[in-house]
């Protein structure tokens, strides 16, 4: 019986995820036969319910972490993002694609402020959701009780703070460039390559960030950083680097949109 304590966390996580996505996936069931698939509601709530799943899921990481290793941290974030993936119905769950539509004309002015009022809704509903599951399992969960009764939290980093901040702009940077270069042809990994941009922030920063939404919803609020330095860190610099990113990304695409035209010609 002592050997398997080892995996009694392990266990509490799984049965935490499958709560999320289990009932994530019925509420959008529930939506895709009340409403259009095309409307804007539809939408909305996809992006609401996707949003609340992949944040809620955020605050199970750290029993993962503290009882089996920045491996397992990986591993685990890869997964769930996997399956958000398969699952989410092409919600974004993160604000930097639609700033980028938005910001080069892609996407309106309403839809724009629709998919991020979504998303931020779904960040801050995410914490009340996982104490609600750790509030009803506390009885038969350890860890799940730890959870419950020690909600504070503090942002520590492991370097100087301009490093911080070089960090969420340059990861961003490069996680647009190295998308934009996978998708759509290797998009299976795509998971993996940003599980493995967190767990580097994670071992190295001490604080994984790079996507706002789901950094606020876990972090904001939390003592080690002001909540005007926490926006500048956690959204204006990720924000920067993506949009940078995607400026590279297109001016290194249009030499051979041209040279494709004159091989037409």
């Amino acid at each position: 019986m002592e050997s398997m304590e080892v995996f009694y966390p392990l266990f509490s996580a799984i049965g935490y995820f499958g709560i999320v996505f289990v009932l994530a996936e019925i509420s959008r069931k529930v939506i895709e036969k009340a409403v259009s698939k095309h409307s804007a509601f539809y939408k909305f709530a996809v992006e609401l319910i996707a949003t609340i799943q992949m944040c809620t899921c955020v605050y199970e990481n750290a029993i993962i972490v503290r009882f089996y290793g920045i491996y397992a941290f990986f591993l685990v974030v890869a997964f769930l993002l996997t399956l958000g993936g398969i699952y989410n119905r092409g919600a974004f769950v993160s604000p930097l694609i639609p700033i980028e539509q938005f910001y080069y004309g892609l996407i309106g002015p309403g839809k724009f402020l629709f998919t991020i009022l979504a998303q931020t809704i779904g960040g801050a509903s995410a914490f009340y959701c996982a104490r609600s599951i750790w509030y009803y399992t506390l009885q038969y969960s350890n860890v799940h009780y730890d959870s419950f009764i020690h909600p504070e939290c503090t942002i520590a980093y492991k370097v100087a703070f301009p490093i911080v901040v070089a960090f969420e702009i340059g990861a961003c940077f490069a996680m647009r460039i190295l998308i934009s270069f996978l998708a759509p042809k290797f998009s299976a990994i795509i998971p993996f390559v940003v599980s493995s941009f967190l767990t580097f922030a994670l071992v190295f920063i001490g604080v994984p960030g790079l996507n706002p939404v789901v950094a606020s919803s876990r972090m904001f609020g939390c003592s080690g950083l002001d909540p005007q330095w926490f926006i500048a860190v956690y959204w204006v610099m990720p924000v920067i680097g993506w949009l940078l990113g995607a400026e590279v990304e297109r001016k290194l695409h249009k030499p051979t949109k041209k040279l494709s035209k004159k091989k037409t010609n």
